[in-house]
């Protein structure tokens, strides 16, 4: 249970500032009609690419690891973890901000559990702060207001050393000033910071301010939530109520899950983000309110333009291109299919990887259970070769092993141009919308 705490100290508000619009639901173009039906196969071992996986988790029984993650002061050896929904601004917060939050699946209605203690020890899924599409965006201006949050800092300075205490207790942050910031140094630093939203659960040390001091907070903070990251990548802001964020503590007990659970809320998808060696100068993030990615500039709260299609794939693999280029990319160890049926009638997918009109599907990829990196799917007909009418296609969820639902991007492009996809979440057995498109 949630240690018993003194009533929560009132916290100056921030100073007013433009409301930010609230971004519209993430839609999927092109035709709207039901998928065919993919047929069921036994899939092989064939090629398979994964990425680098550096936390492993403890699942079925099968102990491979143990690390997780929880508080970490008095209440280390408890492993309580509170679970803060998109919208919430949590336990005594540092202010009020302007930033709502954003939909990402089925996250709307809670349960009514308030304590759940976790089957496995391993809480984590360690994803490097560089993967494709780990964070989200829209192609407009982000979600959060560096400049409120400066202003409000400047404002009430009890609070801003709170919280630059809170971001040099971690040992692993760095800026363009170092490894420490000063209450001088804070709008500098922000200003260095990029705005994001997150699309998977991610474990948090969050901070509340109480009797003049950060208190630490373990927490996973659900999809949806806006943060501001680092140039390394790490979560360093909770936007709508400008709490510091740093990276979740270790310890090796079963974690207890507090608050209340969103439908969506699984244990083994949470994942952690593990800062990167190198600056990052630009984020590739995945688009919330359309198809494919976009280019996010670091520090950056402008327009964004967007991705162009993908030549490599995570193992370094060279993807065909042409006159008409879809992929599918995924985050996780789903098993995804990308279908695509060209003007002819003929289809395209595992099961039938060419067609008579030069299409060949060059990349099938089956994730290993553990393997939560970046995947992709590739089908291409080169230059001069693609027949002129509509084209469809569409991403099937063929199976689940570690991650139950796995973010997707579809992306259609003709003559290295997108015209067509959607993006979202898949499970087993599900669909995306299909998407339809003219060369």
């Amino acid at each position: 249970m949630e240690p018993t705490q003194p009533p929560p100290v009132a916290v100056p508000p921030p100073p007013p500032a433009p409301p930010m619009p609230p971004l519209p639901p993430t839609t999927a173009p092109g035709f709207s009609g039901q998928p065919p039906q993919p047929p069921r196969r036994k899939r092989h071992v064939g090629l398979i690419i994964t990425a680098i996986v550096l936390t492993i988790a403890i699942l079925g029984g099968a102990t491979v690891g143990i690390v997780a993650f929880t508080r970490s002061s008095t209440s280390a050896n408890k492993g309580e973890i509170f679970l803060e929904e998109a919208n919430s601004l949590g336990t005594n917060p540092f202010g009020n901000l302007p930033g709502p939050a954003v939909a990402i699946s089925a996250t709307s209605t809670t349960t009514n559990m308030s304590t759940t203690t976790s089957g496995v020890v391993s809480s984590g899924q360690t994803v490097n702060a560089a993967t494709r599409g780990l964070y989200g965006g829209s192609l407009d201006s982000g979600r959060c207001d560096p400049e409120a949050q400066i202003a409000f800092l400047n404002q009430n300075r009890s609070i801003a050393d709170a919280f630059v205490a809170a971001l040099n207790r971690d040992q692993t942050l760095q800026w363009s000033g170092g490894n420490k910031v000063t209450r001088e140094q804070l709008p500098g630093y922000v200003r260095e910071l990029t705005s994001v939203t997150l699309v998977r659960d991610t474990r948090v040390t969050n901070h509340g301010y109480r009797n003049g001091r950060a208190t630490d907070i373990q927490s996973v903070l659900q999809a949806g939530t806006a943060v501001m990251v680092d140039r390394y990548g790490v979560p360093r802001i909770k936007c709508n109520c400008g709490n510091p964020l740093t990276p979740p503590v270790a310890v090796t007990v079963t974690p207890v899950y507090t608050g209340p659970q969103w439908p969506a809320f699984n244990p083994a998808s949470i994942v952690v983000v593990n800062q990167t060696t190198v600056v990052i100068d630009v984020f590739v993030i995945t688009n919330l309110t359309g198809p494919g990615f976009i280019d996010r500039t670091a520090g950056a709260t402008g327009v964004d333009t967007p991705g162009p299609p993908p030549v490599v794939s995570p193992n370094g693999q060279t993807l065909g291109t042409g006159d008409v280029q879809i992929t599918l990319q995924w985050t996780g160890d789903c098993d995804l299919d990308l279908h695509v049926t060209d003007p002819s009638g003929a289809q395209i997918s595992y099961g039938s990887p060419t067609s008579p009109t030069g299409g060949a599907l060059d990349i099938d990829d089956i994730p290993n259970s553990g393997s939560l990196g970046n995947h992709i799917e590739n089908v291409f007909w080169g230059a001069g070769t693609a027949p002129r009418g509509e084209y469809q296609t569409f991403a099937n969820g063929y199976g689940a092993q570690t991650s139950t639902t796995c973010p997707y991007t579809l992306g259609a492009f003709v003559n290295g141009h997108r015209v067509a996809g959607s993006n979202g979440q898949l499970s087993q057995d599900q669909n995306s919308p299909v998407a339809a498109f003219t060369f």
